[in-house]
């Protein structure tokens, strides 16, 4: 049944938030996220990327059967890299991501999350072909929340689907973006806000410079 985001987040605005049963949500995720996989126009991005906090970098790349070259990546030199973020998460990014890319490999956010002692994770996408985008957060093998954002959906730009409770810096976000989307000439607001709440909770994103000390290497 839909449930309202002031049922779910204290002090959301009187929105409609979909929340699914888990069972339901790896299926609907994915259907929403590849709905628009096809819709390309010569500009655009799409890449996903996954955090983790807890262990070891090499950790996380076993588990996900990558090596670190230690060659420094810059933009357009692979299809995958890793960084290393001063705070303890340490972030592997896909930027030849099949969609949903992350969000949809349950096996390894599942290991990742229960495979190295008390770890957190954070997974990523967006893609502004189809103006999607999604976050959801993991640990002890289970999935705690996501959020994701597909602006080929009925409601249009203003459209969330959400399982589970995102921390509640969220709502802000999110009041926000509809506000602007409220006052904007075709502009999708709330396709930032799953982005940047995930470089937010993790201090990754691929918009934003790394932060003095961290570094991002080539992955293989």
């Amino acid at each position: 049944m839909p449930l309202k985001f002031v049922d779910v987040v204290p002090g959301m605005p009187d929105r409609d938030f979909r929340r699914v049963g888990s069972a339901e949500a790896p299926l609907i995720a994915e259907a929403i996220l590849s709905s628009t996989s096809t819709n390309f126009s010569l500009m655009g991005s799409m890449l996903s990327w996954v955090a983790v906090r807890s262990g070891t970098p090499q950790a996380v790349l076993d588990q996900l059967g990558l090596h670190d070259t230690g060659i420094h990546h810059t933009p357009g030199t692979s299809q995958f890299a890793g960084a290393t973020m001063r705070n303890g998460w340490y972030v592997v990014i896909d930027y030849e991501v099949e969609p949903p890319g992350y969000l949809a490999k349950m096996h390894a956010l599942q290991q990742l999350s229960s495979g190295i002692a008390e770890s957190e994770v954070i997974a990523c996408y967006e893609s502004s072909y189809g103006s999607t985008s999604g976050v959801a957060a993991w640990t002890g093998g289970q999935r705690i929340w996501s959020v994701i954002h597909d602006s080929a959906q009925a409601e249009g730009p203003n459209h969330i689907l959400g399982e589970g409770e995102p921390p509640v810096e969220f709502a802000a976000l999110l009041a926000k973006a509809w506000d602007d989307n409220s006052r904007s000439d075709g502009i999708d607001y709330v396709f930032d806000v799953p982005i940047t709440f995930a470089g937010n909770l993790t201090g990754f994103s691929e918009n934003r410079k790394l932060p003095r000390g961290s570094k991002i290497t080539v992955l293989a």
